[in-house]
């Protein structure tokens, strides 16, 4: 994890203040770079989707149709398939599921059991998306993700978007930190796009002079016309 000198920290937090960060921050430390979450079993380069609780998934086996089963995974991280009845989803791949419920079923009711697991709907692992974008709201983060695509999932950044003041939130090891990135530079290639994780917050800041300029526009009756402002 690198930290940041005091000067830049304190040049982060004030540049910050309008994309969601308080000018000198107390509920969370902002740095330069975000690490990740404490979730070893994650993969850095490659990392897969997660199953866990509040998930959706459908269970099928080929050639025994009364042991599909199509639900959600329940608060604990299990979920119940009759004659396997329950089995551990949370922290695993489908694919890893799939190979536990095979597992279970081979030798005692099945020779060679074929088993399929598809992700229906994730609720475990969600980014919040606010601030200057089309559509805010909470969003699931599936396989590696990164800040522009989270971003992509919000449509994209609104006209009024500040796009050099796009804060981070995470939780890292029960700390609260935040970090600010430059999405335009992001954007050309000139900066890296940061990895986003399940549980992150994005915001993006707004451009307050440019929403007053619009609205300043709107009341205008016609081109070249000079008219009070009220």
């Amino acid at each position: 994890m690198r930290l940041t000198p005091l000067p830049l920290l304190l040049l982060l937090g004030a540049c910050a203040s309008s994309a969601g960060l308080a000018d000198n921050p107390t509920a969370v430390r902002v740095a330069s770079e975000l690490p990740p979450p404490e979730q070893t079993s994650l993969q850095p380069q490659d990392r897969p989707f997660l199953l866990g609780p509040y998930d959706s998934i459908a269970v099928e086996v080929f050639g025994a149709t009364e042991l599909n089963r199509s639900g959600m995974i329940d608060a604990a991280g299990k979920f119940s398939l009759p004659l396997v009845g329950e089995v551990n989803a949370a922290g695993q791949t489908t694919s890893q599921f799939a190979a536990q419920v095979a597992g279970r079923l081979r030798g005692r009711y099945m020779r060679d059991p074929q088993v399929s697991v598809q992700l229906t709907e994730a609720r475990s692992q969600q980014v919040t998306i606010d601030g200057s974008v089309k559509q805010p709201g909470v969003y699931p983060v599936l396989g590696r993700t990164t800040l522009q695509q989270a971003i992509a999932y919000a449509h994209g950044t609104d006209e009024f978007a500040k796009l050099s003041e796009v804060v981070v939130f995470r939780t890292v090891a029960g700390q609260r930190m935040a970090a600010l990135f430059d999405l335009k530079d992001i954007r050309q290639g000139a900066a890296t796009d940061p990895e986003i994780y399940g549980n992150d917050v994005i915001v993006v800041g707004d451009n307050k002079k440019r929403r007053v300029f619009k609205d300043i526009i709107q009341t205008l009756p016609a081109f070249g016309v000079f008219t009070l402002l009220r």
